[in-house]
Formats: C-alpha cells, sequence, structure tokens
C-alpha cells in the first residue's frame, strides 16, 4: 500500500463494508424519503450521486481519526477497489474534500488530510450560514464602521493605561495564533477581547455598548474566520497594524488599519459560502 498504513487501509475498508448497502448498484443508490398516508405513502426516490456517498465516507473516515492531518489517503486506484465506484466518481469526492478543506492534492503524490482539530465547526456553520448569510454580512459592516469609529478614537485620546490594556489582549491573541492546534473557542474570546479593548479605549460608552451587543451575534461568524488555517495569524498580522497606528497615535491609519482587517473578515465568510455552495450539491456522475 503505498503511502497508507495498513490498519487505516483496514478501517476504511471496513467502513466502506457497512456502507456496502447504501453503495449496492442494485439499490441503485437511492435514498427514501415518505411522502404522506393513505395511497400517497408511497416512496419518493432521491439519487445520491456515488462521488457524494464516497465523500461522505471519506469525511467520517477522517472526522474519527482513521486518517489524521498529514496523512495520505489511499490512492485512487485503491479507493476505486474499495468503494467499487468509478475513478470519475473518487476524483469528484476528493475535489470536494479539497474544496472544504479536509485534503490537499499534490500531482504525482496524492491526496493528503488538511483537517485540523477546529474545523470540526465548519460543517454546523454552513447550516447556520446558509440562514442567516444577509443578516451576518449586515452586522459585519455594522460592527466594522462601529470598530473603525472605536479606533480612531482610541488613537485620538486614550491614556497608557488604556494602550497598555490594547497591547495584552493584542499580545495574548497574537502567542494563541501562532499555535497549529489553538482552540478555536479560545482564539474567538481574545478576538472579542482585543476588539473590545480598543472599544472600551476609545472614550466612548455608546460605542462600547454597541459593540458588546454586536459580539453576541456574531460568535458564529468569527468561527468560521478563525477555523481555516493560517487565518488566525493573518488576523494577528492585521491586529498589529491596528495597534502599530493607536500606539503611533495617528488616528486615519488606525481607522484604515480596521477597514482593511474587516474587509478581510467579510471576504473569508463571503468564501465560506461560495465554497459551501460549491460542494453542496456534487454533479451526478454517470451510470457505471
Amino acid at each position: 500500500m503505498t503511502g497508507v498504513a495498513p490498519s487505516h487501509y483496514i478501517a476504511l475498508v471496513r467502513r466502506v463494508t457497512k456502507a456496502e448497502e447504501t453503495l449496492d448498484p442494485s439499490r441503485d443508490n437511492h435514498r427514501h424519503r415518505p411522502v404522506s398516508r393513505g395511497r400517497d405513502s408511497l416512496q419518493t426516490i432521491a439519487r445520491v450521486p456515488r462521488s457524494q456517498l464516497v465523500r461522505d465516507q471519506l469525511q467520517k473516515a477522517i472526522d474519527s481519526g482513521d486518517f489524521g492531518p498529514g496523512e495520505a489517503l489511499p490512492s485512487e486506484r485503491e479507493l476505486v477497489e474499495a468503494f467499487q465506484v468509478s475513478r470519475v466518481s473518487v476524483r469528484e469526492a476528493i475535489r470536494s474534500l479539497e474544496a472544504i478543506g479536509y485534503v490537499e492534492v499534490h500531482q504525482g503524490r496524492g491526496s493528503f488530510v488538511t483537517k485540523g482539530p477546529n474545523d470540526g465547526y465548519v460543517s454546523a456553520f454552513a447550516r447556520w450560514l446558509a440562514l442567516h448569510k444577509e443578516e451576518v454580512m449586515d452586522l459585519l459592516k455594522v460592527r466594522g464602521a462601529l470598530d473603525e469609529l472605536a479606533a480612531e478614537g482610541a488613537a485620538q485620546g486614550a491614556d497608557e493605561s488604556a494602550i497598555k490594556r490594547i497591547q495584552g489582549a493584542h499580545d495574548a491573541f497574537f502567542s494563541l495564533a501562532q499555535e497549529p492546534d489553538a482552540k478555536l473557542d479560545r482564539l474567538v474570546q481574545l478576538d472579542i477581547a482585543f476588539h473590545q479593548a480598543i472599544a472600551e479605549a476609545s472614550g466612548s460608552s455608546l460605542l462600547m455598548h454597541l459593540l458588546q451587543d454586536l459580539n453576541q451575534h456574531l460568535g458564529e461568524s468569527r468561527k468560521i474566520t478563525l477555523a481555516p488555517s493560517g487565518r488566525p495569524a493573518k488576523s494577528a498580522a492585521e491586529h498589529t497594524a491596528i495597534v502599530q497606528a493607536i500606539n503611533g497615535r495617528r488616528p486615519a491609519e488606525a481607522k484604515q488599519a480596521v477597514a482593511t482587517h474587516l474587509a478581510a473578515v467579510r471576504t473569508s465568510v463571503s468564501d465560506f459560502e461560495a465554497m459551501k455552495s460549491a460542494v453542496a450539491v456534487p454533479p451526478a456522475d454517470p451510470v457505471h
């Protein structure tokens, strides 16, 4: 088995065996839903692409720890044999996993697991975001405007003790953001603490309370913006630019640094929504 631990391959095959009833070609890959009662209690038949079934099984294998971060998945040929599906189905499944950040594909080397400890939040947020996308984007725009005013005010009039609190909050977030296995909930807490320290330093109690209220509604959006690999470090760098401008008493620069940071946050949410939509309904496979 090239690049794959035998125990992992056995675990995958066992998982496939459990799914054989679902994948059995004689059942035509259908899932059934009851319609109603009486003569209408027939079953509607929804076709589920084999690529989606393969993707789901691989995703479960990764989530359960059968394949850890940095480990190779079985080769395309091995997956074809294990699942008894076409190469097209396997390739579509791998592309879907790559799109949602579970694997990286290296040409000529194979597919490697990239899913980290924070990625379990993604699927839950996908369902939540589907219902609240417009509300989230509107709230982020409002938050951006308020955060800009707060940073501008802090740069203009914060006293030294307030500046130290901002620096301390920044240092705490920056340090944790460099850890590859940082807990997402803790990152979110420290991110909120950083921005709240700036709001408090602005000298406006109204700004401080408005941002406190907004933070109660934007916890989920912070999770998805900080969950992708490398994003916490990017946020920390953006925070650094904000802190430097405030420390230097440059209000316009502080305001612009916040605008740049919040634009990146909004882009993260939009990119996630586009990615989710792209993989929500995989294309149907040819019959093999």
